[in-house]
């Protein structure tokens, strides 16, 4: 592979799991945290930039900004977001019924940005 694995990574970046007290920042609901990929966490946020109304070329110019994400291996960021996009499409036909519709929308948002990066 070549790059490490050695950054705290969150997983689950959203809207629901940002909070800002006094001004500052703050990442909650750490239920999925790993160690991985700096750009990992990166490659997570991007399909939710789309699903929030940003186009692909916004997410990647925002992405950019990202020190981690400049070094990302091209092949295995479209990958993990085809991977994403898969798991959210299966969580949108089989998962919980109250969950399918925020997971259908959250798949379509990463099917644009997996169509963006194969064009």
């Amino acid at each position: 592979m070549g790059w490490r694995v050695d950054t705290l990574l969150h997983y689950d970046l959203h809207s629901g799991n940002f909070r800002i007290d006094d001004g500052r920042p703050y990442v909650i609901d750490w239920a999925f945290a790993a160690r991985g990929a700096a750009w990992v966490d990166a490659v997570m946020l991007a399909p939710r930039l789309v699903e929030a109304g940003h186009i692909p070329e916004q997410t990647e110019a925002l992405l950019a900004r990202v020190p981690a994400w400049r070094s990302a291996p091209a092949n295995a960021v479209t990958g993990l977001a085809a991977l994403w996009t898969l798991f959210r499409l299966y969580k949108a036909r089989f998962g919980p019924v109250e969950g399918r519709d925020f997971r259908a929308r959250a798949a379509e948002a990463g099917r644009a940005w997996v169509r963006y990066r194969s064009c």
